[in-house]
């Protein structure tokens, strides 16, 4: 909702602003090759860009919550590096946050280089 219309409403407003008709299938198509665009562009222009650039505030592994339902908790690094694992894998990138080769071609970047 980034533009204040709920998600369904996306498919109707982008045809009336751009003049393209689009499906939701294909927005989130475009979607995903701007995000992966735009993390290829990072690797390639931010010396040592990667993993480290992921990382939450150190805040949220060190102090604990102060209230709602898991107050007095916090998440520990190890947590932190599973889910970073889990978005990679499901983003289709390597371990170290960097698209791979595999999934530019799959998106039609394979012109992108890294």
């Amino acid at each position: 909702m980034e533009i204040g219309f709920e998600l369904k409403h996306y498919e109707d407003i982008f045809p009336l602003i751009t003049g393209w008709r689009y499906t939701w299938e294909d927005l989130l198509k475009v979607s995903e090759r701007i995000w992966n665009l735009t993390r290829a562009f990072s690797v390639k222009h931010i010396p040592g860009f990667g993993r480290s650039f992921d990382q939450p505030p150190a805040r949220l592994v060190k102090e604990p919550l102060p209230t709602g339902p898991v107050a007095g908790k916090h998440l520990t690094r190890e947590q932190v590096e599973a889910l970073l694992d889990d978005y990679y894998r499901q983003r289709g990138w390597d371990k170290n946050g960097i698209p791979t080769r595999e999934k530019l071609q799959e998106l039609g970047l394979d012109f992108v280089e890294l």
